[in-house]
């Protein structure tokens, strides 16, 4: 339930704060989504994400971890 904010739609990611992204990844079953959490990171120089994830692997996740436009269905 999102009472605070409209949630992202499955797949979607919202920024929520700067460098910090939510995204909510689909799951197949009774429980039917997870909530991913992007942080906006630099090591060594290197600018990039941090991914926080508490998802299981299954074909239809990893697609949409690719990240390509209508990768999940």
């Amino acid at each position: 339930m999102c009472s605070l904010m409209r949630c992202p739609e499955a797949s979607h990611v919202k920024e929520v704060a700067p460098g910090v992204m939510w995204l909510r990844m689909p799951l197949p079953f009774a429980l039917d989504h997870i909530n991913l959490w992007l942080l906006r990171d630099e090591i060594d120089g290197l600018k990039g994400w941090t991914v926080v994830d508490c998802g299981i692997s299954n074909e239809s996740i990893r697609q949409c971890a690719r990240w390509s436009a209508g990768a999940c269905a």
